[in-house]
Order: structure tokens, then C-alpha cells, then sequence
């Protein structure tokens, strides 16, 4: 997966989660239900600043749930 164009589509099949989820959960609107398939692509794949604010921009709304994500990925 080339990170510089990481897109919705490619995020969903990575991690399993369905691409209207992620549009949903991304659009701040609700937190997924496990965000465990998301840990594990973001652990793999060595993501550009752009990739990780667009893969966390719900973090704000969402604190405590994305902590240990943000911690681990500074941006």
C-alpha cells in the first residue's frame, strides 16, 4: 500500500471494517464498535502526518477511546 495515497477504501480492506463505518466514525459522528482491526493496521504500516490525522480525526471527539493511539503515533 503506498501511505502517501491512503484512501477509505484501501483503510477498509486493510482492517476488515466496513467503508461506511470508517466514513461515519471518521466524520466524527459515532466511535466504532472495536477499534482493535485499526491498531493493527496502523502498527503495520509506517503511516505519513496526513495518513495519521486523517486515520484519527475523530480522536479529539473521542479522547479516552484513541488514547493509547495517540500516545503511540505523535503527529
Amino acid at each position: 500500500m503506498n501511505n502517501s495515497n491512503l484512501n477509505i477504501a484501501q483503510l477498509a480492506n486493510s482492517t476488515g471494517i466496513p467503508k461506511e463505518s470508517l466514513e461515519i466514525w471518521l466524520a466524527g459522528s459515532q466511535k466504532p464498535n472495536d477499534c482493535h482491526p485499526i491498531k493493527q493496521c496502523a502498527g503495520a504500516m509506517k503511516l505519513t502526518s496526513n495518513d495519521r490525522r486523517a486515520l484519527f480525526k475523530a480522536a479529539d471527539l473521542h479522547r479516552c477511546f484513541f488514547a493509547d493511539l495517540l500516545n503511540e503515533y505523535k503527529y
